[in-house]
């Protein structure tokens, strides 16, 4: 169902409308998961299932980093990260390929937020948030973030 709306267009018009998020092009991102995916394998599931396997995995990697930067502690981040790999509420995230947008969203979500606790603890204030801008943008390609995302480093900046 959802790769019918990206059927048409070359994979560079979905790049750029993805850079382009004043657009109208719906979810750029999951186009540019779906478009090479179907030039590839077309309709045989089982490519779609291990990349979205892997972009489970580098979601929890990138957690496991966010979490151990905020608690300086590499136990006190696996067990944080625990109920990012293992939680039988998220199943539905490793066994239906409907929901890559939540992974696409998820990924970017928490890269955004470790990004900009890395620069905080380098950068002066100003710049940072400048830099966080521009990283908002690729997490709004996922899915509708634009509106959460300066929210949460304002909590961490509080730590």
């Amino acid at each position: 169902m959802n790769i019918s709306y990206v059927w048409n267009p070359p994979l560079w018009k979905v790049g750029l409308a993805h850079l382009e998020f004043w657009s109208n092009f719906s979810r750029p991102m999951g186009a540019i998961y779906y478009l090479p995916l179907f030039k590839l394998a077309g309709f045989n599931p089982v490519p779609y299932h291990v990349v979205r396997l892997a972009l489970l995995l580098a979601n929890t990697w990138i957690f496991y980093y966010l979490a151990l930067s905020l608690t300086r502690s590499w136990w006190l981040a696996a067990l944080a990260t625990v109920p990012i790999a293992y939680h039988a509420g998220l199943a539905y995230l490793a066994y239906s390929g409907a929901f890559i947008y939540d992974i696409l969203c998820g990924g970017f979500y928490f890269a955004a937020l470790l990004y900009y606790v890395r620069l905080r603890k380098k950068a002066p204030r100003c710049s940072v948030l400048t830099r966080l801008a521009n990283s908002t943008a690729s997490s709004a390609g996922g899915r509708q973030l634009r509106a959460r995302t300066p929210r949460a480093p304002t909590a961490a900046m509080k730590m």
